[in-house]
């Protein structure tokens, strides 16, 4: 929806509009509903409404507008199909400004409507989805969650900011601390500011509190998910995800981190499957794309991990875990030229300090450096040391424990993953995926950290079976 009040401060609010109405109908199940993160990758382009359509895999395309005026606001809507360009729907609303909660559901009313399918009850028109009606507080909890889909370290901390003055000026807001949950329990993996353990606990208190206010909230569950999936309990973290699906069936990012949970589990062919679907709710995800790839590569699927993460640099060339996995595929396919060349631009992106890294490796790799002393460089980097801006790294654990078992340094390796494992956070759990890890898998001390992290090997029958 454009915003055309002729204030850039009101973007947020036209931002709004699009976002409550994106997830009143992300909770029909008979429609598959585009997840913001692509469907906003398309504001102020001048696509058409086919192409657009097309790359996002949907037929229907919602667009409008917004203008805001004192205390009235003007909210125009079609409904396009996009297979012929007919205007199947559209419909002018003038409504007092206070009154903005019941047009989204309005909106979405209608829409469904002209689309045959039936809103539940808990979506009726006119019924707050928003959880607030103090506007203040609604503005800035939209400039938090639109910061949070970013993940990017200052951008995360300027959401939970924003997101803790929403609910200073509204404590009843549920949405609100549902959206301080789901920024703190990603926090951690893109900052050194907060611990993995203040952070964790921060996330479930204010998932909690949501679900306290609002106990059919999904973003709370999700929430309250991956929490528990840092905190190894699988089986509880899936059926919170699968909660927040029941109640927004389009709910991406619950797909996603469920895939996580069950890569984490072992479970690595319905994994992949849940990540699709991620993908396929979200294509322009940037984070949904990487770990999406990185469940390829677990499965041996190198080149189309590469193909993957290229998508996503199509449109995200910055993004650090993609130039991460693109990098350590040409490694082990000695593609020296292109290894580097993706972790020159990854330690550009994501920590200056480690520029020498990438140049480090590949002439390791390549014979032109001592491979024994850059392993026990990289197999003495602290947990998370990623993220810290002066550590020489810009490689996430579960690559650096890679990179060591490509130099060949088996027992360095196995010291780094034992080492890791009892981190909160950690991502050893999907290190032990890796088909490289073979060399050490039937070792009594994998299989010991294996237990430790409360998964199961899904090579371990496959490498170890008749081994004493």
């Amino acid at each position: 929806f454009i915003n055309m009040s002729g204030d850039k401060a009101n973007e947020y609010f036209s931002d709004g509009i699009s976002e409550e109405i994106l997830n009143v109908l992300a909770q029909i199940p008979k429609l598959q509903v585009a997840a913001r993160t692509s469907s906003f990758s398309f504001k102020d382009s001048h696509k058409e409404v086919p192409e657009i359509a097309k790359e996002l895999k949907v037929r229907m395309v919602l667009e409008g507008s917004v203008r805001k005026q004192g205390e009235r606001v003007r909210i125009t809507a079609q409904l396009i199909d996009a297979s012929n360009g007919f205007h199947v729907w559209s419909q002018t609303y003038d409504r007092d400004l206070k009154d903005i909660f019941a047009i989204q559901d309005e909106i979405a009313k209608a829409i469904a409507d002209e689309l045959k399918v039936k809103l539940s009850e808990t979506t009726a028109p006119g019924k707050n989805s928003t959880g607030t009606r103090n506007l203040a507080a609604y503005d800035l909890y939209l400039r938090g969650m639109a910061l949070w889909h970013t993940r990017r370290e200052k951008n995360l901390l300027q959401a939970v900011d924003l997101l803790h003055q929403s609910t200073a000026l509204d404590p009843g807001f549920a949405q609100a601390y549902a959206g301080q949950a789901l920024v703190y329990t990603v926090l951690p993996a893109y900052s050194a500011i907060i611990s993995w353990k203040d952070a964790l606990a921060r996330a479930q208190s204010a998932a909690l509190r949501a679900l306290a206010l609002d106990p059919g909230l999904p973003e709370a569950y999700a929430a309250l998910g991956n929490t528990s999936t840092n905190l190894l309990d699988r089986d509880t973290a899936a059926e919170l995800l699968r909660r927040a699906i029941l109640l927004r069936p389009s709910f991406a990012t619950a797909h996603h981190w469920l895939g996580n949970v069950l890569q984490g589990k072992g479970d690595m062919a319905v994994a992949l499957a849940e990540l699709e679907r991620a993908s396929a709710l979200d294509p322009r995800s940037p984070v949904i794309g990487d770990n999406e790839a990185f469940a390829l590569m677990a499965l041996g699927r190198n080149a189309e991990a590469k193909a993957r993460c290229e998508v996503v640099l199509a449109f995200a060339p910055q993004f650090s875990a993609c130039l991460q996995y693109i990098g350590v595929v040409d490694l082990m396919a000695k593609d020296w030229p292109g290894a580097l060349s993706m972790f020159q631009r990854l330690s550009a992106a994501a920590n200056p300090s480690a520029l020498d890294q990438g140049r480090d490796i590949v002439d390791a790799m390549s014979g032109k450096g001592d491979r024994h002393a850059l392993a026990v460089k990289m197999a003495e980097l602290p947990f998370n040391s990623n993220v810290d801006h002066i550590s020489g790294n810009a490689m996430e654990d579960q690559a650096v424990a890679l990179v060591l078992m490509l130099l060949d340094e088996h027992a360095l390796a196995l010291d780094y993953i034992e080492r890791n494992a009892s981190n909160l956070g950690t991502t050893m759990d999907w290190a032990v995926t890796l088909p490289q890890m073979d060399p050490i898998r039937c070792e009594p001390r994998f299989v010991a950290v294996v237990k430790r992290l409360k998964t199961t090997d899904p090579r371990y029958t496959k490498v170890c079976a008749g081994k004493p």
